[in-house]
């Protein structure tokens, strides 16, 4: 151990900093991630970044659909203008109101793709704000993080995220204001959607699921923008994100992908798969950690880190299959921890918080190339995960244990183990 001299004659030892393995390494999205998040960079060196496809959003249908519904006139008669993300349905049009009466509607956007408005600025009270509806106009179109600012000091006075449910009937739902101010809406029809890259990703985000509140609705809460720790219906955030590594995802549509690239050919073949995950307790339906599927998509060639199963159980699981699966599992615990599923040429092994759970033996008939690569997502099973998943990799060989262990030792205090 090294020393480092103080002065005075004293001399303190000074521990290296343990750093994870990095030999091997073909994939690592251990990076920080917020709302504005769409890329998840690879930091190791073959470039194998991921797409967040966790955005939110809210369809009008041009016709009886009113998207928001907000009265926000305590606020007081001024000026304002709209901000956000549309996605218009097949024009260049949108339609937005702030009273009800007043057009706000936007012109000349581009038909079918997501783009930033800012509508003009008007004098009024905005005493009913709607969205997809100017007071005499519908509009088709999407929605996302739709703000009203005072254009006297462009100060927010509400934020309607649009991230409350992926529900294909809306009629109901609150439109929550997380800026603070408690302007809530509530949607006329509508209808969510989720799955998208380009507008915000609630991966990102620390929220609450709600279950109570909207009595027959499962509702995303945002945590407010303050920033501090309480969502945007005053509760404190009841499960925080312990790092801004870590992935959370709601489990209704929400995953991130790699493109197909040969980088994941594995050496043997040899392979090794991590990633920190924050477990439920008690048993629990299948939530897919790491995915990968080979170029023909047959089940055959699957790599598969997952919690629970279709039988809803209490472990964590490694399947591999070369013709007949091996499964080798594990008991969780309840809360953060990391999981590495290792293959070398006899055996599949599995691994928790560095140390090694279960080892099955494999007859080595591997799929030599893995085309589809999900974090959050299984595409044979067609199941998303409702879980929170941090900093995943891959390496293109065999750990050893020591070298799991230290992978284990060396970010641990990220996930307050």
């Amino acid at each position: 151990m090294p020393a480092l001299r103080l002065g005075l004659g004293l001399v303190k030892q000074v521990r290296p900093l343990l750093s994870y393995i990095k030999d091997g390494l073909v994939a690592d999205w251990s990076r920080w991630l917020d709302a504005s998040t769409v890329t998840l960079e690879d930091k190791s060196p073959e470039g194998n970044d991921a797409t967040l496809y966790t955005g939110r959003y809210i369809s009008t249908d041009g016709s009886t659909d009113r998207g928001i519904v907000a009265d926000c006139s305590a606020a007081g008669a001024g000026s304002y203008y709209l901000t956000g993300k549309v996605r218009p349905n097949a024009v260049t049009t949108a339609e937005l109101t702030m009273d009800g009466s007043t057009d706000s509607g936007l012109t000349g956007l581009a038909a079918d793709v997501w783009q930033d408005f800012t509508t003009a600025t008007a004098s009024v009270t905005p005493s009913a704000v709607q969205v997809g509806y100017d007071g005499s106009t519908a509009s088709a179109a999407d929605w996302s993080d739709v703000k009203l600012i005072d254009s006297s000091d462009g100060s927010t006075v509400a934020r309607w995220q649009l991230t409350e449910s992926a529900d294909g009937d809306l009629g109901g739902y609150p439109a929550l204001d997380s800026s603070g101010n408690g302007y809530h809406g509530t949607h006329t029809g509508c209808a969510g959607g989720t799955g998208e890259t380009t507008i915000l990703q609630t991966a990102g985000q620390d929220w609450n699921k709600d279950t109570t509140t909207y009595v027959g609705k499962t509702i995303l809460v945002p945590e407010r923008d303050a920033m501090d720790g309480f969502d945007a219906l005053g509760n404190a955030i009841a499960e925080p994100r312990v790092n801004n590594k870590q992935l959370n995802l709601f489990g209704d549509g929400e995953y991130a992908e790699i493109a197909s690239n040969h980088s994941f050919q594995f050496n043997g073949p040899e392979y090794s798969i991590e990633a920190w995950v924050d477990a439920p307790a008690g048993n629990i339906s299948i939530r897919p950690i790491i995915s990968l599927r080979p170029d023909s998509g047959s089940a055959e060639g699957r790599y598969f880190l997952f919690l629970g199963a279709l039988t809803p159980n209490n472990n964590i699981n490694f399947l591999v299959d070369d013709g007949s699966a091996v499964v080798p599992s594990a008991s969780k615990n309840t809360g953060n921890q990391q999981f590495v599923g290792v293959v070398d040429s006899t055996h599949v092994r599995l691994y928790k918080n560095g140390v090694l759970q279960d080892s099955v033996a494999h007859d080595g008939a591997w799929s030599a190339y893995v085309d589809d690569l999900y974090i959050g997502y299984d595409k044979t099973s067609d199941v998303y995960s409702d879980t929170k998943i941090g900093s995943p990799k891959i390496y293109n060989r065999a750990l050893t244990a020591d070298e799991v262990l230290q992978n284990y030792n060396a970010q641990k205090h990220q996930y307050g183990l």
